[in-house]
């Protein structure tokens, strides 16, 4: 559940035990920490988070909700895409690379039963990203190669900008920069088809340091200021 829903609660709490500031503080500490591993929807911390709520409705004396207390059980749909790839998106963010690409399988093979292309390519084009911050820099190529292949087939251009523009950023981080430049020239191109100046002004700065391996400090420089130019633009 979101730390958002749970705050108006958690302020009626803290009032009432006259120390809101602190009160509050810790209450959001515990509830955000890296022990509770998101309180992700029935894991183990989900469970905790929600009887530790619990716990603090009766506290303040809040009228409970059903007649068996404060908790109600649902369930919760699991044959969509778009959860395991928020869920992967979360794990990232959080450093819970293993888990995240757990998710990412999730969330194709839930994406092929319901022949959601779209749903593969959203997982597909952050497999790689992950395999990075892993180190696995073949998988990673391989997962770039693939993601790109749908996004081709899909047809839309901000998937394919998007990991011709992170190939390229592979391909730099691997010491080869002359593979980036053509990747980041059809980026470019892909991004200012579609408007999208800011995946432009990035994919100039990623030129940048691509000539800049390469020794080529001048069209470094001339890439590093139109890329400025259009992100104050």
């Amino acid at each position: 559940m979101p730390l958002r829903a749970w705050l108006p609660c958690l302020l009626l709490s803290c009032s009432a035990q006259g120390e809101p500031q602190d009160r509050l503080k810790a209450d959001v500490s515990f509830l955000a920490s890296d022990e509770m591993k998101g309180r992700r929807a029935g894991s183990p911390e989900g469970e905790k988070a929600a009887r530790w709520m619990a716990k603090q409705f009766e506290k303040i004396g809040l009228k409970k909700g059903t007649p068996d207390g404060y908790l109600q059980p649902f369930k919760i749909k699991q044959d969509g895409s778009d959860g395991f790839n928020a869920l992967g998106l979360l794990a990232w963010n959080q450093g819970r690379h293993r888990e995240a690409l757990t998710f990412y399988d999730s969330a194709v093979a839930s994406a092929r039963r319901n022949d959601d292309l779209t749903g593969i390519a959203r997982a597909a084009n952050n497999i790689p990203n992950v395999l990075i911050d892993l180190g696995d820099f073949d998988a990673a190529r391989a997962a770039f190669d693939t993601a790109l292949a749908i996004a081709r087939v899909l047809g839309n251009e901000l998937y394919i900008a998007n990991n011709l523009a992170n190939l390229a950023r592979l391909e730099i981080l691997l010491g080869s920069p002359l593979r980036a430049l053509p990747l980041l020239d059809e980026a470019r191109s892909l991004y200012r088809s579609i408007d999208y100046r800011t995946g432009e002004a990035n994919a100039l700065g990623q030129l940048a340091t691509a000539f800049s391996g390469m020794g080529d400090l001048q069209r470094a420089i001339a890439a590093a200021d139109s890329g400025l130019a259009i992100a104050r633009a």
